[in-house]
């Protein structure tokens, strides 16, 4: 082959090379979200990288679409360096393989982002197009496997049973009583850096006789999404024994203390291992779980809406439609009030509200 045609074809996949990394986003993600995104886009590689799939959830979809993107700027990086680092040693033999490999799957990552390509990270949620997952002919039903269903599972009274087989010099004690009060995630006990400020993890501290719980959404895309922080506020003198239990922790330590956990896998293994011996094998009890079942008491003691979407870390009402139903809560006389940094978007649920009012007053005999 003449060299200068050589060069030239080399020149021009570095120069595609350049162009496709101009449009993906650079992404921090946890050591756990990058090993499960690299674990998607490797069952990727035989179906042309194309995340949307006939019967997976939107989630899903979300999932493998995400993994394209942060697995393709990983792909093209770690080629990019073996080129550079071969170049450096004047191996120009190896310079011009490392180009012919990654020349063999631009092509197929090019069209792969074509198909889907990344959100202008900068434009609200609301202002993006619709995905192709949404613009299937009849998309498959979302959330099969959702932690709400499992609450249909539970006797009425799980929470307490799972609280009393803990038992004092239960380990997790403290995150326990957090999950019963609020619907935190598991990972945001973790200390993080979130939207470029340090995390420790949960922050209690009582002030006179209100118990407040500060938690920073661990789901924030860098602000895109979430409440940035939410704080929830409970009355100190309740006779909730998750909220007795805070109160004497904060009180012991001063007014106040952080709740964080090394990871969540041991919490998750040992709350799993508790929930069987409180409520039986039938199903595994999670953090999510909790959080499901939070949204819903919430929902039965203020009613669906911003207070709700504050509460959860929500960037909308529109999400608590995903999380447990009104008809599996409990009425929480402990909860005052919930405060987000970055107040939802409310238009959803009161949407909703007025549709049914409409719906009620065309149904209604006329008045004589």
């Amino acid at each position: 082959m003449n060299p200068t045609t050589e060069g030239s074809k080399a020149d021009k996949i570095l120069k595609r090379t350049a162009e496709l990394l101009d449009r993906l986003p650079k992404r921090d993600v946890s050591a756990s979200t990058a090993k499960v995104y690299k674990a998607t886009m490797k069952r990727m590689w035989s179906d042309g990288f194309d995340p949307l799939r006939p019967g997976d959830a939107r989630d899903t979809y979300n999932l493998r679409r995400s993994a394209l993107h942060f697995c393709t700027r990983i792909m093209l990086e770690a080629e990019l360096v073996k080129i550079e680092q071969a170049r450096a040693r004047n191996d120009d033999q190896a310079a011009n393989a490392s180009i012919a490999d990654l020349g063999a799957v631009l092509k197929r990552l090019e069209q792969a982002i074509d198909r889907d390509p990344p959100l202008d990270p900068a434009a609200s949620s609301f202002a993006c197009p619709s995905s192709r997952w949404s613009e299937q002919v009849k998309p498959p039903r979302r959330g099969k496997g959702s932690k709400k269903h499992v609450l249909f599972k539970l006797p009425a009274d799980w929470i307490d049973k799972v609280w009393a087989a803990a038992g004092p010099g239960w380990t997790y004690r403290d995150a326990l009583a957090i999950h019963m009060l609020t619907p935190v995630r598991p990972a945001e006990f973790v200390p993080a850096m979130r939207e470029g400020r340090w995390v420790p993890g949960v922050a209690v501290a009582l002030k006179g006789d209100v118990l407040l719980i500060k938690v920073a959404p661990a789901k924030s895309h860098g602000g895109k999404y979430g409440t940035g922080e939410s704080v929830m506020r409970f009355a100190a003198r309740n006779p909730n024994p998750a909220v007795v239990h805070l109160v004497a922790r904060c009180r012991s330590a001063g007014g106040g203390l952080v709740v964080a956990l090394e990871n969540t896998n041991g919490m998750r293994k040992s709350l799993a291992k508790l929930g069987r011996k409180a409520v039986g094998k039938d199903v595994t009890i999670t953090g999510y779980v909790y959080r499901h079942q939070v949204i819903a008491d919430l929902k039965k003691t203020v009613g669906a809406g911003a207070l709700v979407a504050a509460a959860a870390g929500h960037s909308s009402d529109r999400t608590q439609g995903h999380y447990g139903r009104v008809e599996r809560g409990r009425r929480r006389p402990e909860f005052i009030s919930a405060i987000a940094l970055r107040p939802p978007v409310a238009k959803t649920i009161s949407h909703i509200r007025e549709l049914a009012a409409a719906r009620r007053a065309a149904s209604a005999p006329a008045m004589r």
